[in-house]
């Protein structure tokens, strides 16, 4: 059993859109950039990330392997590519196997923000929701995206928990 801790946030993704697909990719290549910097999140020296995917009420994890190799398009392909295999049954164990980190859909009614085998931390994204945000005196629309960081607290500490979260937050604002 692992001593598990859950922080989570809103980041404004206005700037991202509303497009789903748009954003996958763009979290994806966020959260990259954030594990190099905080490197106890993943369970070895590569990016290895397992992606949820639910099929026939069913949930899998591929992993779209190195991603601190990949650009964003790059990682974008894969992920297609993965969902497409998933989606027709044809993902292999190759597909599922070496994740160290791993990313879910929280909105999901399969989804527990639980740590999967051999892994530090799973990021848990929500549904974009529109909210009005005061800046000045003006009242603006903004898109914000909820997400939880579930991690083994005896693996990674609440302070790097949390500046990953920030580094994130940053990433995905630019």
């Amino acid at each position: 059993m692992t001593n598990r801790v859950t922080l989570t946030e809103e980041i404004d993704i206005t700037h991202l859109g509303k497009s789903k697909r748009y954003q996958n990719h763009h979290i994806i290549s966020a959260t990259t950039r954030a594990l190099m910097e905080f490197p106890e999140l993943k369970s070895s020296d590569f990016c290895n990330i397992g992606i949820e995917i639910i099929v026939n009420q069913k949930t899998v994890f591929p992993v779209i392997k190195r991603t601190e190799t990949k650009s964003s398009d790059e990682i974008e392909k894969e992920l297609k590519e993965l969902t497409k295999r998933a989606l027709g049954k044809k993902l292999s164990l190759l597909d599922l196997n070496g994740s160290n980190f791993t990313i879910i859909n929280h909105n999901s009614l399969h989804s527990k923000l639980a740590l999967q085998p051999n892994t530090h931390a799973t990021l848990g994204v929500g549904r974009i929701k529109e909210d009005a945000i005061v800046k000045g005196i003006q009242i603006k629309k903004r898109l914000l995206l909820p997400i939880s960081l579930t991690f083994d607290h005896t693996k990674v500490t609440s302070a790097h928990a949390h500046q990953f979260l920030n580094t994130l937050k940053s990433e995905l604002r630019l």
